[in-house]
């Protein structure tokens, strides 16, 4: 579900970003993929939801703060 999608991270910062990142989703139980453009710092983050799940929607803004907080 693209929601966190194109997210530019100074690459000074992926060393605090990235772990902090992963534990948003694993505390979630996300399951995700990721690839980017390091050079310019674009990260594409690919979380899988289950759009079946009426909890799905609150999930995916929930998520979405969290991760653009960080």
């Amino acid at each position: 579900m693209p929601c966190i999608e194109d997210i530019i991270v100074p690459i000074q910062k992926f060393d605090v970003f990235i772990p902090e990142l992963i534990a948003i989703l694993k505390e979630r139980n996300i399951q995700y993929g990721f690839h980017g453009h390091i050079g310019s710092g674009a990260l594409r983050i690919i979380p899988l939801f289950d759009m079946a799940d009426p909890n799905t929607p609150d999930n995916i803004i929930e998520l979405s703060k969290r991760v653009f907080a960080l």
